[in-house]
């Protein structure tokens, strides 16, 4: 059976308490976590539950179907998604791929960590930005996607 990995992102208050899966994650100073998180094949739930200062919890549940690869290099961009408008000039490109994949976005090599999720910091010029991310593995197997995002200033 063929694993895979999903980086789970979120925003909650500040100095909330958060488990995804049951396992507790850490928060940054204004509330913002990320977690990453094995995939089996098929249906995964992905729960988090944030609990603020207050004793008031949130619980969110997600549901990630994974189908795993046997030909080719499996590539998917989580984030952005395609025709994502934003009003900062950067913005984080994160994705998975195989672990023995070497990695490009936009031409520049990004490392794999050892669940398969890679991120990147794209510089983006106003109006409309092209991200191509390239994954080729060991058997030089080469899959790519292209996301299109917009910076309004």
């Amino acid at each position: 059976m063929e694993i895979g990995a999903v980086r789970v992102l979120g925003r909650t208050r500040p100095g909330a308490v958060v488990a995804v899966n049951g396992a507790p994650v850490s928060i940054s100073a204004d509330g913002v976590f990320q977690h990453d998180l094995y995939l089996e094949s098929g249906e995964n739930l992905i729960e988090v539950v944030a609990t603020d200062l207050s004793g008031e919890t949130e619980i969110q549940h997600r549901g990630v179907f994974f189908v795993s690869s046997t030909t080719g290099t499996p590539l998917s961009i989580f984030y952005p998604v395609d025709g994502l408008l934003v009003v900062d000039p950067t913005v984080q490109v994160i994705g998975g791929t195989r672990l023995d994949a070497v990695v490009g976005v936009n031409g520049k090599p990004v490392s794999v960590n050892e669940m398969g999720i890679f991120s990147a910091t794209v510089l983006l010029e106003e109006g409309f930005n092209l991200i191509e991310v390239v994954a080729v593995d060991i058997q030089q197997n080469v899959n790519f996607q292209t996301v299109a995002v917009f910076y309004e200033q």
